[in-house]
């Protein structure tokens, strides 16, 4: 005769096994005697374990008035305070400001033929040329070569700020 898994009695205690395994787990059970009392031992083993974890009304109201979030919510920073941030998106925002100045200034150029199709070959004759070089500009490392001061500032001030936090951390102890 086969007997039962520890893993199995586990499971079965916990209620975590599908109506078949459940049937012939308790069907196992009834026949043999063995595995019964190893379930028997294993339900007193987990209510003296149970027992010992537990806790009293008493420290259940103590844990609930507990607010651990706060002092984690206070110590982080908003993303957009972040120096890394500025060094990235301030630069990305001039380039797109400067690239719709570019589309503006093309879309209100008249075209040679005065019709929306004429307009919009125009229109594209100029911007196709433009992308391309931005396209090559970036392709040769210009994005670095242009974020690089805000990059080397952002990092001087993060550097700063985290040799001002220290102190003031060492002035507080």
């Amino acid at each position: 005769m086969r007997h039962l898994q520890p893993e199995q009695m586990q499971r079965f205690l916990a209620d975590e096994l599908d109506l078949m395994e459940r049937e012939a787990v308790t069907d196992h059970l009834s026949h043999c005697e063995a595995c019964a009392e190893l379930l028997v031992q294993m339900t007193a083993d987990d209510d003296t374990l149970t027992l010992a974890l537990g806790i009293d009304a008493e420290e259940a109201a103590w844990i609930a008035s507990l607010d651990l979030t706060q002092p984690v919510m206070a110590g982080i920073r908003p993303w957009y305070r972040e120096p890394a941030f500025l060094a990235i998106v301030v630069p990305l925002i001039a380039f797109a400001s400067f690239m719709l100045a570019q589309v503006g200034r093309l879309l209100s150029l008249t075209p040679d033929d005065g019709g929306p199709i004429g307009f919009t070959v125009d229109a594209l004759r100029a911007l196709i040329p433009a992308l391309w070089r931005v396209n090559i500009y970036l392709g040769q490392g210009g994005l670095l070569r242009t974020l690089w001061p805000v990059l080397l500032l952002a990092a001087a001030y993060w550097f700063w700020r985290s040799r001002m936090t220290s102190k003031e951390d060492k002035t507080n102890a």
